[in-house]
């Protein structure tokens, strides 16, 4: 019983010491190569299978990444899209308002309402024309939030009106400066495509439904009116004048997602015989409001072949299939119903402790802001559809806007039991919250406390374990500059895989991580950014000689997103020392933007480090293009080949990926 108060001391002490400042989930690329980035966060860090990064560079996204493996400390992410090439050290951020797939899709279905029909906007490259003052009257209007490689982020949702495939103007002043497609809209944000822009759109801008006409009363057509508003009249409500015409039938779903082929091939210029082929196919559908219900459902999953060169071991053959599937599953989720269900191969996005299931999660709730429930299945093995041993729990709620609410809280408390072999495996609470002051402030925080019963007690001689602590937050700290601080505390548990581990041999030291910067981001184009981190690790008095893995890092670099006519540079360095090594890098790179999307990026880039066991110093150098084309359709195609040369690598990289985005 006192074991159980002072967990429930420890997390209140955990909540109220965490920093009123930002909220996003921070991780840093610890390993990058043309066709994979890895990452320092994983399920402890609130990253899921399916989540979407961005890579930041001060206030810029210069590169957006999407999570296709991930363990409990460390992630592999796949390159969506990047307009600089991607360095070891750089940050990248959950993107928390995108779980659909964000970037290009074709022509929505048709607005039942009939302004709407009668007011379409076509996709063509030049910007539309300034609609008349009665098209914006009386309607919404919203704020871009911020911007990714493919989609510009928008502070309103479903609650304001927004739906799949409605358009909106960005106006500066009474000029009309791009045209964007709603893809993707949760309750209060919603994610867009741009279909045409005079000027790139910039955070802060407003938007503007286009054909709001409809909220103009019928009776202003009882009165003279000038020409612009008898050119808008022709959308209000008519008397019939002939036979009723039946409105178009919705259609059964609406389907969003995408799907690629990739191949990547590096070639290895020493004698160890290193090639390396990587070929890869990749799904992400949603199928939304099936049957005219609150229903969707999700796939994401991928096929990839390994081929090497020769055998490195018998756990790394010449050739290997790493085949995966992350979700399958039905979610029927009513806005404004008391009851809520997923069902399938469930991913974590949502309630990131409770991890991976495959079975049945249900919520209730209990009064508007208060959500309890229950979950139970098999622990889900990605690999395939076979599950790992039981898994149940239950869980409460509080959130009065929702996840993707830029406001106010959500917070989940939940208890969760793994079993295996006949016997628990793990048990422990998670609690994990979001903090936002609007635009100013935000704030991301998880604990997990494991309870210590039965064997797990008896081997470790304790009641309770802090496993995992840590909190993300930013702080607008002038309307052109961000602060962010995060931190992490890990320590590993015991579960049924290391049950057997000697308690001599088992690492439980605490692993304590820091990072803090700032990101400045001008509106002109101009952006700097400066930042530091280091990586402690507690003492070990059995093996003090491993002291010295402690790091530390900093960061900084200056760039202009737009120089002249969509041309962008930048220069960044980032430096490093710990007990075995210390050097750094510096990057230099120029990049091509074109109104209708395709991009261009060639970057030149040079490291050195010293190995403080042998006095070796090493250097290493490459040259990398990275081009992006925008093809009918919805099409895509993406190109990246890197020339190294130097004491690590040396040798051509390429990859190439052809998709489609729907």
């Amino acid at each position: 019983m006192r074991s159980l108060v002072a967990a429930t001391a420890l997390f209140g002490m955990t909540l109220a010491m965490a920093p009123s400042a930002g909220a996003e989930t921070q991780v840093k690329v610890t390993r990058q190569s043309l066709a994979r980035v890895d990452v320092d966060g994983g399920l402890v860090h609130g990253l899921a299978l399916g989540d979407r990064l961005r890579v930041v560079d001060g206030g810029d996204t210069v590169a957006q990444l999407e999570v296709v493996q991930v363990s409990q400390r460390a992630a592999e992410c796949r390159v969506i899209s990047a307009e600089r090439r991607i360095r070891v050290g750089d940050i990248a951020v959950l993107v928390e308002d995108a779980p659909a797939a964000a970037g290009r899709e074709d022509e929505g279905p048709p607005a039942p309402e009939a302004s709407q029909d009668a007011s379409p906007v076509p996709p063509s490259p030049p910007p539309p024309p300034t609609p008349p003052a009665a098209a914006r009257a009386g309607g919404p209007s919203f704020t871009v939030e911020y911007l990714s490689a493919d989609s510009v982020y928008l502070d309103g949702g479903r609650a304001a009106g927004l739906e799949e495939g409605r358009h909106l103007q960005v106006l500066d002043g009474s000029t009309v400066v791009a045209e964007l497609e709603v893809v993707y809209a949760a309750e209060h944000s919603a994610s867009c495509r741009t279909l045409s822009e005079a000027r790139p759109v910039r955070p802060g801008d407003r938007a503007f439904l286009v054909g709001e006409v409809a909220s103009v009363p019928p009776t202003a057509t009882a009165a003279p009116a000038p020409e612009p508003a008898e050119a808008a009249s022709v959308t209000l409500p008519r008397e019939p004048t002939g036979p009723a015409q039946e409105s178009p039938a919705p259609p059964w779903a609406r389907v969003h997602g995408s799907a690629s082929l990739g191949y990547y091939r590096s070639t290895d210029g020493f004698e160890t015989d290193l090639d390396y082929q990587e070929r890869t196919a990749r799904i992400d559908l949603r199928a939304y409001d099936i049957a005219g219900q609150p229903l969707t459902f999700a796939l994401r999953g991928r096929l990839r072949e390994d081929i090497r060169a020769r055998e490195l071991s018998r756990r790394t053959p010449a050739s290997l299939r790493t085949d995966r599937i992350y979700e399958l599953a039905l979610r029927y989720d009513p806005p404004e119903g008391r009851l809520g269900f997923e069902l399938g191969r469930i991913g974590v996005s949502r309630f990131v402790g409770i991890g991976y299931l495959d079975g049945v999660l249900a919520r209730y709730r209990l009064r508007p802001r208060v959500q309890i429930g229950a979950f139970g299945g098999r622990q889900a093995d990605i690999t395939n559809l076979d599950g790992t041993g039981s898994k149940y729990g239950a869980f409460v709620r509080l959130s009065p806007g929702g996840r993707y609410s830029r406001g106010g809280y959500d917070v989940l408390l939940a208890f969760v039991r793994e079993n295996a072999e006949g016997d628990v495996s793990r048990e422990y609470l998670s609690l994990e919250s979001r903090f936002a002051g609007g635009g100013r402030w935000s704030l991301f925080q998880r604990a997990e406390l494991d309870i210590l019963r039965g064997w797990r007690q008896e081997v470790t001689g304790k009641s309770y374990q802090f496993s995992n602590i840590g909190f993300t937050g930013n702080l607008k700290v002038t309307p052109s500059s961000w602060a962010f601080v995060s931190y992490s505390g890990l320590r590993n548990y015991r579960y049924y895989r290391n049950r057997l581990v000697p308690e001599d041999v088992f690492d439980s030291l605490l692993r304590q991580g820091l990072r803090a910067g700032l990101n400045v981001a001008k509106p002109g184009g101009f952006g700097a950014t400066a930042g530091f981190g280091m990586s402690l690790k507690e003492k070990d008095p059995l093996h003090p000689d491993l002291d010295i893995a402690d790091a530390y890092s900093f960061n900084g670099g200056v760039r202009h997103a737009n120089l002249f006519r969509g041309i962008s540079a930048g220069l960044d360095g980032y430096g490093f020392t710990n007990g075995y090594t210390q050097g750094g890098m510096v990057t230099a790179r120029a990049g091509w933007r074109a109104v209708a999307g395709h991009t261009l990026d060639l970057s030149y880039g040079y490291s050195r480090y010293d190995v403080e066991q042998t006095q070796e110093n090493r250097t290493q150098q490459w040259l990398r293009l990275l081009g992006r084309g925008q093809l009918p359709y919805g099409l895509y195609v993406l190109g990246d080949l890197e020339l190294d040369s130097g004491d690590d690598l040396d040798g051509p990289r390429a990859f190439v990926e052809l998709g489609i985005v729907f």
